[in-house]
């Protein structure tokens, strides 16, 4: 097999070596960027597990009382309720930290981009396409839908 040589003038030798020397700094430079992107990412995320961990924890300290103690004390059952909110609210709030909204559903009207239709009833005592029951509530993420709302819904038509 032949080989093809081509020539080229001294100004496009030098025009082709400033091209891949920007080019090489350039790269190096999208590299440093990423390595910066990445650490800020798992600084992040890090701090997101361990909020996490933090919830946890308490669920865990939680499941281990009860089971070492299967007839707790009144007064721990009278905290009880207390208690699992805080974890609740707790874990809104990590997840609030991190952009997650619940949606609003306007006057538990049913919306197909926020709900998804579990079951149907046929009422007539409920106006047409009336969100009758929450299953699970939906939640955003800036303006996507993470998960839609759960409902059992009226359909006036059959």
């Amino acid at each position: 097999m032949e080989s093809k040589k081509f020539l080229i003038s001294e100004e496009q030798k030098k025009k082709l070596l400033a091209s891949i020397s920007q080019l090489m700094r350039e790269n190096t430079q999208l590299s440093q960027n990423i390595r910066q992107i990445n650490s800020s990412y798992n600084s992040k995320l890090g701090e997101f597990l361990l909020e996490l961990l933090e919830i946890y924890d308490s669920l865990e300290s939680l499941s281990e009382y009860l089971s070492a103690n299967p007839d707790p004390p009144a007064g721990f059952l009278q905290r009880l309720p207390r208690n699992l909110t805080s974890i609740k609210n707790r874990f809104l709030a990590v997840l609030e930290s991190q952009g997650v909204s619940e949606c609003k559903l306007e006057e538990y009207q049913f919306n197909p981009n926020f709900c998804r239709a579990i079951d149907v009833i046929h009422d007539k005592s409920y106006p047409d396409n009336k969100v009758v029951k929450v299953l699970k509530k939906g939640y955003l993420v800036k303006d996507l839908v993470l998960r839609p709302y759960e409902v059992i819904v009226n359909k006036l038509n059959k």
